[in-house]
């Protein structure tokens, strides 16, 4: 029988739950509890280089969420904003900083070269080659300070809370862009899985 005693030490935690990426021959981790983003190499498991959290940010938990990859770039978010490391070497591309006193609630989702962060009860999109804000719309998410995560399903954007799930989309948008595929690449409405592309 093994005993403990006393009250265990909470770990200190620097990432969000992220999942591994692969660029290349590296793969980028993220574990819970060092201060590091780690690129290793995928042969040998060889750290070829790593990046403290702290040297990220303005605290050691100011992006802690890796949402992918784009052209190369590692994307991470945070509720300052968002930024870029470079996949093979770890250097910082670029960083997008939201305006003053605004504060992501929750994690970003990624297209194929935008970025999306829910802000309050807005949207605010970035160019994701350089990290320019490009837009930010007025959604009137229902619980505009509760954490959330966003998903992209097509043109809907999808937000999941704990107590919560909201669905955005235009349908005048969704249906005009369905007619035009149905046009020009369908020709029947047998198949209409194609709407949310």
């Amino acid at each position: 029988v093994i005993r403990f005693e006393g009250v265990p030490r909470p770990r200190d935690v620097y990432w969000g739950n992220n999942p591994p990426v692969c660029v290349g021959e590296v793969v980028v981790v993220t574990p819970l509890d060092s201060e590091n983003i780690l690129g290793l190499d995928w042969r040998t498991g060889r750290t070829r280089w790593k990046v403290p959290a702290s040297r990220l940010g303005t605290s050691r938990t100011s992006f802690p969420h890796l949402l992918g990859i784009h052209d190369g770039n590692l994307i991470l978010s945070g509720r300052s904003g968002a930024l870029a490391l470079g996949a093979e070497k770890g250097e910082r591309r670029w960083k997008a900083t939201l305006p003053p006193n605004h504060e992501a609630a929750g994690r970003g989702a990624l297209t194929r070269d935008r970025l999306y962060l829910p802000v309050g009860e807005d949207l605010f999109e970035y160019d994701l080659a350089t990290g320019k804000a490009l837009n930010r719309e007025y959604l009137g998410f229902s619980y505009p300070s509760q954490p959330s995560n966003l998903f992209l399903l097509g043109e809907v954007i999808a937000r999941v809370g704990v107590e919560s799930m909201e669905l955005f989309f235009n349908a005048e948008r969704m249906l005009a862009h369905a007619e035009e595929r149905y046009k020009t690449e369908v020709g029947t409405f047998r198949d209409l899985s194609f709407i949310g592309d």
